[in-house]
């Protein structure tokens, strides 16, 4: 995982509980997050989804999004808290950073440009997403500066 881009949020969120090495989490811990992972991520109309998570948004599709890009973080987009059994702000950061590991072995295999992104709050609701999408030319998920969310946010890159 190459961190490309974090917002002065994040910075202060990694820097209280700085980014666990993979082997510091249990192996609990990735099974937790085993359903959505084990059915892999296909390809389709361009779009890299999680397999998982296409039956979930049945009735959704592309030409309800501006760009392929927006389609594919709507799909793509996991809720790390609702996969823990409590929400204290460290786990859930910790174990939102486990799931950009899972996805990244997953992602590799497809031989295209990708990033994911991690939003996290801590403050009156303590929630995590994460999402990925392909790099596209004129298409991005993010805004160009990153410093104007109030949430944490975490850029990273494969391949």
């Amino acid at each position: 995982m190459k961190i490309i881009r974090t917002n002065r949020a994040m910075r202060t969120a990694l820097g209280q509980n700085g980014i666990p090495e993979i082997s510091e989490l249990s192996l609990e811990g990735a099974n937790i997050f085993q359903d959505i992972i084990s059915e892999g991520i296909l390809t389709e109309n361009g779009c890299l989804l999680l397999k998982k998570n296409i039956s979930l948004c049945n009735g959704v599709k592309i030409n309800d999004f501006p760009d392929l890009t927006g389609y594919e973080c709507y799909i793509n987009k996991i809720n790390v808290d609702d996969y823990l059994p409590t929400v204290d702000p460290k786990e859930l950061l910790q174990y939102s950073i486990l799931l950009v590991r899972l996805l990244e072995e997953q992602l590799v295999k497809v031989d295209e440009k990708v990033k994911i992104v991690i939003g996290f709050q801590a403050d009156d609701v303590i929630t995590s997403s994460v999402r990925f999408h392909k790099v596209r030319s004129k298409e991005s998920w993010l805004a160009a500066d990153i410093e104007k969310y109030d949430e944490c946010i975490l850029v990273a890159e494969i391949n």
